[in-house]
């Protein structure tokens, strides 16, 4: 398990990993102990996993790039096919951080979107 990712996932999360923790019902303090020490309780991995919008499997050497993304809506995403179809490289940390920083925007775009229509 590599717990050091939240660290590096957080730097595209509004509000740091000090954010993260209050999103998760934990202080900042316990959260980076549990990061130094590489020992954390599964529900607490899940729900970071859920906030950094990442499957649980890449804190134990999954892919990143290798997962779907659900919306609220019809829209699904399997970022490793379209990855495949642009025919870029998956392991690229710039494609990784772009793509996330994409998908939080459209995901805001998405929420705008359905908040205008029940207006």
């Amino acid at each position: 398990m590599n717990l050091q990712l939240i660290k590096k996932l957080c730097e595209n999360y509004d509000g740091g990993i000090k954010k993260l923790a209050s999103d998760i019902d934990m202080s900042e303090a316990n959260l980076h102990r549990c990061i130094r020490n590489n020992k954390i309780e599964a529900s607490d991995l899940e729900k970071i996993a859920s906030r950094l919008n990442v499957r649980v499997g890449l804190f134990f050497g999954e892919k990143a790039l290798k997962q779907t993304i659900n919306f609220d809506s019809d829209i699904d995403v399997d970022v490793d096919a379209l990855f495949k179809k642009l025919n870029m490289p998956k392991d690229s940390d710039k494609i990784v951080e772009v793509w996330m920083r994409f998908m939080e925007i459209t995901k805001e775009m998405q929420g705008l979107y359905k908040n205008a229509l029940e207006k």
